[in-house]
């Protein structure tokens, strides 16, 4: 290394970024000599469940025997391997922080692995094509979290004020399960995020439908049924403070227990509960996060299912699922999210147009399904090579097969919408008019109300309707606002001395009235076609 690189190397670490982890390197060092210390390392690990009090060079030798056969003595039969250095090797984790060693009996050195080799080489051990399988236990313990920990922090709310044993065994599985729960949504997001790299395969497709299936039966309905009560009640216990949580602290270690001990695990349960607001709490939460990530992989799963088994590559709705998700990205809350989701998706009530719409031509257009004959069907996704492969499949050739290949010739129904939207305009353009005509009336008393058509009139007996049931203020006038929002109305009373009432003639027959005065502003603004 030359002194440009020396002074890059130091220049680095003193920046502040992360730097060296010198115990890590027995991992990256050339593939023979890796190979070596990790089969130090793994003895030295497994023998710490025999026993703690390390292992003597000569113990060593013989566990590395049993491992492997002839690891030091010299080459397998037929094989290349190298014999081991042992005492380079071993000198080497040393040297590196792995391992210690001190003189034993006869002065035998003795050798014993560095907590943090031993913690880095558990993580190891669980990586790699001989890793144990996943365990689906803490997986499924992970997804039904949402409850446990809103019934365990009900627990502690109430055991915390005099059951300082009740309140440690809450805190302790409240710290166990969001653990379990973190770590499971971060085994989620890796596994969506491998089975979204590359061309889909069904190893990827099964991979991202597992992770889908588990998050939207369990953990996601969790996160809705029990967030808000999660985040209302870790906001109350670190309302109350560590004053409130230092009995339960006391009753885990002990009454003579050092200060320094006591205030770091009260602020374990501080970052306990802080932890948990941030994954329940209000705003872009990580439970929010995870769920736009899943709805991301999600939208184009389903979108992806349809193409290839139908129409195979030449018709895709990439673009609409795209701006549908841009949409729902920037809904301002969830409820417009979901009405959004709602309309989107077909999930609203059916909404029939009064206009007749012809059958289509072509497959099943016409015919139910309950009379159709018989059609061949094909296994569009059998294989990764036939979704590859872009000529025809057995089973595809000739015309009942074209035929039942085809997608089936939807309904033409745009005359309808057409003239259902021409209907709704002329409706506006009315309701305008209308809403122009009362306007107009504003701070007239009732009997100057003349002229009424039927759209005027039904307005005129919503207020009235609302006027009756509101209570009349000091003055003896009435404010009220219509239920749909649009009208704000005053009315002030009829002058003293009991005048005659109003006399209205409506389309519908005479409207007789207390002489009221009505005060009218509009609340949202003027319909389409309101010439205002």
């Amino acid at each position: 290394m030359d002194r440009a690189d020396e002074d890059e190397a130091r220049a680095w670490p003193a920046a502040g970024t992360p730097g060296r982890l010198a115990v890590a390197s027995y991992l990256t060092a050339p593939a023979g000599a890796a190979a070596q210390y990790r089969l130090i390392v793994d003895a030295l690990l497994d023998e710490q469940t025999r026993s703690l009090a390390g292992v003597s060079r000569s113990g060593l030798e013989t566990l590395l025997r049993n491992r492997a056969p002839e690891p030091l003595t010299g080459r397998p039969p037929g094989g290349k391997m190298e014999p081991l250095p042992l005492s380079d090797r071993l000198d080497q984790l040393v040297a590196w922080g792995v391992a210690v060693t001190w003189p034993g009996p006869a002065d035998e050195p003795w050798y014993q692995l560095s907590a943090d080799a031993a913690r880095l080489h558990t993580a190891v051990q669980s990586l790699g094509p001989d890793a144990p399988a996943a365990r689906p236990g803490a997986s499924a313990a992970a997804s039904a979290a949402p409850p446990v920990l809103a019934a365990q922090l009900a627990r502690l709310a109430e055991a915390i004020p005099g059951d300082p044993a009740a309140a440690t065994q809450a805190w302790s599985a409240l710290r166990t399960t969001l653990a379990a729960m973190t770590e499971a949504a971060a085994a989620w997001r890796a596994g969506l995020a491998a089975a979204q790299a590359g061309a889909p395969d069904p190893a990827r497709v099964a991979a991202r439908q597992d992770a889908l299936r588990r998050y939207l039966d369990v953990w996601g309905g969790g996160v809705d049924r029990h967030g808000p009560s999660i985040a209302a009640q870790a906001a109350q216990l670190l309302e109350a403070g560590p004053p409130a949580w230092r009995p339960a602290a006391l009753h885990s270690l002990g009454a003579a227990v050092p200060d320094d001990r006591l205030a770091a695990l009260l602020d374990d349960y501080r970052a306990t509960l802080n932890a948990l607001l941030t994954w329940f709490g209000p705003g872009d939460n990580a439970a929010r996060r995870l769920r736009r990530q899943l709805r991301d992989v999600l939208l184009p799963l389903t979108g992806g299912h349809r193409s290839p088994a139908a129409v195979r590559g030449q018709l895709s709705a990439r673009a609409d699922l795209l701006a549908l998700a841009g949409a729902l990205e920037r809904s301002p809350s969830d409820d417009a999210a979901w009405s959004l989701w709602s309309a989107a998706t077909g999930l609203f009530a059916a909404r029939h147009l009064p206009h007749p719409t012809p059958q289509p031509a072509g497959p099943a257009g016409a015919v139910s399904f309950w009379t159709a004959e018989p059609a061949p069907v094909t296994a569009a996704l059998g294989s990764a090579a036939s979704a590859a492969d872009p000529g025809p499949r057995p089973g595809t050739e000739g015309p009942v097969a074209a035929q039942a290949s085809q997608v089936a010739r939807l309904t033409d129904r745009s005359a309808a919408r057409a003239a259902a939207r021409a209907a709704f305009a002329a409706e506006q353009v009315a309701a305008g008019a209308t809403e122009q005509a009362i306007q107009a009336r504003s701070g007239l008393r009732l009997s100057a109300w003349t002229g009424l058509d039927a759209a005027q009139l039904d307005v005129l007996l919503s207020f009235l309707a609302v006027l009756a049931g509101a209570r009349p203020g000091p003055d003896g006038s009435r404010t009220i606002r219509t239920p749909d929002g649009r009208w704000t109305v005053r009315a002030d009373p009829t002058p003293d001395g009991a005048p005659p009432p109003a006399v209205i003639r409506t389309p519908a027959g005479q409207l007789i009235h207390p002489d009221l005065r009505l005060t009218i502003t509009t609340a949202l603004p003027a319909l389409a076609g309101n010439p205002r």
